[in-house]
C-alpha cells in the first residue's frame, strides 16, 4: 500500500511538472503538441483520482481530491481557449472528466451538476460528434453518457429517473454496438441493479406475507437481465473476470429474494451462490469483501428458507446461519467498511430476519413461475 501510494504520488507530480512546463514555456504550439498537452493533463487528473481512491481505502465516505477538481476545471477552460470550439471533442472530453471528478466527490449538489453535464454531452454526441483518437465511436460515447447520467441519478436515490437513462443506454447499445457487445452486457447489469433498487419493497416482506406483484415483476426482469449478462460475459471473455463475478453476485442476490415466491428460484440461488463463491475465492481470495458477502448470502438462504445443502464456511463455535452472518459482519468491520455500507446493511437485515418455517413459503400465484434462460451482457463506465 505504501509503495503504491509513493509511486502514484511521484508519477502524478512528474506529470504536473511536465504539464506546467509546457503551459508556461510554449507560446504557439502546433496542433499535435496541443493534443499531447491535453492528453498529459487528462492522464494527470486520472492519476489524481487514482491516488485519492488509494488513500481513501478503508475510510468512510467518498474519496476527495481538491487538486483533481481544480485541474479538471482548468482543463475545460484551457480546451475551450485552445481548440476554439465548444463542440470540439477535446472540449467535450474535458467536460466529461470534470463531471466524473464532481460525481466522485459524493455530494448531491456535485452529482446534480455532473448529471447536467452528462445530459448535455449525450445531446452533443447524439448530434454526431466525431471520433476522438480513434478510441470510441460517437455512438459508444452516447451510450456512456446516458449510463453516467443514470449513475448520477441512482447515487442521488432517484431510481425511477435513472431507469429511463439506463433503458435508453441499453437500447442504443444494442442498436449501434450490437447485442453481443460487452458494453451491452454492462447496460443490462446497470438496468437490472436499478430495477432491484426500485422494487426494494418486494425484498423484505413480513413472515407469511405475499410480496407485491408489481415489485416481484420488476425483480424478475432484473434477474433475467443479469442472467443474460452473465452468459454474455462468460462467452465473450472466456475466463473469470470482475464484471462476470459482479453480475453473478447480483443475480444470486436477486434469486435469494425471489426464493420467497418460488422453490425453483431458491434452488437456482443455491447453485449460483456455490458457483460464484468458487470464482470469488479464486479471483479475490478467501477474506475479500465480495467473498465474505457471498458467504453471508448463503447463510441467508439457510436462515430464510431452511435450505441445508449449502457449502457454508462455518468455522465458528456455533455452526448456524446466524453465526455465519455475525462472522461476515466482523470481517466487514476488519476490512474497514462503514456501518452504512450497502453490503453491511444487507447482512444486518438478513441477521434480523426470521423467514418462513424451514421448507415452507407463501403459495405463489401461477404468474410468478420462474423460468431461466436467455443471454445478457454489459457496458463499461468511463
Amino acid at each position: 500500500w505504501y509503495i503504491m501510494a509513493a509511486l502514484l504520488r511521484f508519477v502524478k507530480a512528474e506529470c504536473w511538472r511536465l504539464v506546467d512546463s509546457f503551459l508556461n514555456t510554449v507560446d504557439s504550439p502546433t496542433l499535435d503538441l496541443k493534443v499531447s498537452i491535453w492528453k498529459l493533463q487528462w492522464s494527470a487528473i486520472e492519476l489524481e483520482l487514482e491516488y485519492a481512491n488509494h488513500m481513501n481505502q478503508g475510510r468512510p465516505g467518498p474519496p476527495e481530491s481538491a487538486v483533481a477538481l481544480a485541474r479538471a476545471e482548468k482543463l475545460v477552460d484551457w480546451s475551450k481557449s485552445t481548440f476554439k470550439d465548444e463542440t470540439d471533442m477535446h472540449v467535450l472530453e474535458a467536460r466529461l472528466m470534470l463531471a466524473n471528478v464532481m460525481r466522485q466527490r459524493g455530494r448531491d449538489s456535485d452529482r446534480q451538476e455532473a448529471y447536467t453535464i452528462y445530459v448535455e454531452l449525450a445531446k452533443a454526441h447524439k448530434e454526431g460528434a466525431e471520433r476522438i483518437f480513434g478510441h470510441a465511436s460517437s455512438e459508444e460515447k452516447l451510450v456512456g453518457c446516458e449510463t453516467l447520467a443514470g449513475n448520477a441519478l441512482r447515487e442521488m436515490g432517484e431510481y425511477k429517473k435513472a431507469e429511463g437513462h439506463y433503458r435508453t443506454a441499453l437500447d442504443l447499445s444494442q442498436e449501434h454496438l450490437g447485442k453481443q457487445h460487452v458494453n451491452t452486457y454492462y447496460c443490462m447489469s446497470n438496468l437490472a441493479n436499478c430495477l432491484r433498487a426500485i422494487n426494494e419493497s418486494a425484498r423484505n416482506v413480513p413472515k407469511g406475507a405475499m410480496p407485491d406483484a408489481e415489485a416481484m415483476k420488476g425483480l424478475r426482469e432484473a434477474e433475467q437481465l443479469l442472467h443474460k449478462a452473465v452468459k454474455g460475459y462468460t462467452s465473450a471473455q472466456k475466463k473469470v473476470n470482475p464484471r462476470a463475478i459482479a453480475a453473478k453476485v447480483n443475480r444470486a442476490v436477486l434469486l435469494v429474494d425471489l426464493a420467497a415466491d418460488s422453490l425453483d428460484a431458491e434452488q437456482e440461488a443455491t447453485k449460483v451462490l456455490d458457483e460464484v463463491l468458487s470464482d470469488c475465492v479464486d479471483y479475490y481470495g478467501e477474506g475479500a469483501e465480495i467473498t465474505t458477502y457471498v458467504k453471508a448470502k448463503q447463510a441467508e438462504v439457510q436462515l430464510r428458507y431452511g435450505q441445508q445443502a449449502l457449502n457454508l464456511d462455518l468455522n465458528g463455535p456455533l455452526n448456524t446461519p446466524v453465526a455465519a452472518l455475525e462472522r461476515a459482519l466482523k470481517r466487514f468491520k476488519a476490512l474497514g467498511l462503514p456501518d452504512n455500507h450497502p453490503r453491511v446493511e444487507d447482512v444486518k437485515t438478513a441477521r434480523k430476519r426470521r423467514g418462513a418455517a424451514p421448507g415452507s413459503r407463501p403459495p405463489a400465484p401461477q404468474m410468478f413461475s420462474m423460468t431461466f434462460g436467455g443471454s445478457h451482457r454489459q457496458l463499461k463506465p468511463q
